[in-house]
């Protein structure tokens, strides 16, 4: 650590480097909690030397630790076949999922093309007309094929 930081802003260093937020690292540091949260705020933003330090150790990281797609692979390998020799299903589908995301066959988001010029007003008022009620309070009969309920809802007086 460069010259001119106290015993507190090395402390600070280490402690905010473990990944613990910026005011419980001045607590550990030896700040009063008290102050802790103004204390951190300018070690992280506003002091030069504590800033630096925390840039150059979160750049020797990024170049040392280098997990690759291929490691990340391997690791959700291993934790794939771990699910399965515990049973443990959620694990399974987890890792699976993220291997699926890491290869791009899984999106969290979802591209949608219209083709289609699509009347959003008039879509609007039939979707309107369908939910206004009937002279006697009910509202209108629902068009569909209600056979396909499963048994346990077939005999049900309630529906």
């Amino acid at each position: 650590m460069p010259r001119g930081m106290s015993l507190k802003q090395r402390n600070f260093i280490a402690a905010y480097m473990t990944g613990i937020p910026a005011t419980q690292a001045a607590i550990k540091a030896g700040y009063s909690a008290h102050s802790a949260k103004h204390i951190a705020n300018q070690l992280v933003h506003e002091n030069k030397l504590v800033r630096a330090e925390i840039q150059r150790i979160q750049q020797h990281v990024a170049t040392t630790t280098e997990y690759t797609t291929e490691r990340m692979m391997a690791d959700l390998d291993v934790s794939i076949a771990f699910a399965e020799q515990t049973k443990n299903a959620n694990a399974m589908v987890k890792a699976v999922e993220l291997k699926g995301k890491l290869t791009g066959i899984l999106r969290d988001k979802i591209d949608v093309t219209v083709t289609e010029k699509v009347d959003i007003s008039t879509a609007l008022t039939e979707a309107r007309a369908r939910l206004v009620r009937s002279d006697d309070g009910l509202p209108p009969p629902i068009d569909g094929d209600f056979n396909l309920l499963p048994r346990r809802f077939a005999n049900d007086s309630k529906l």
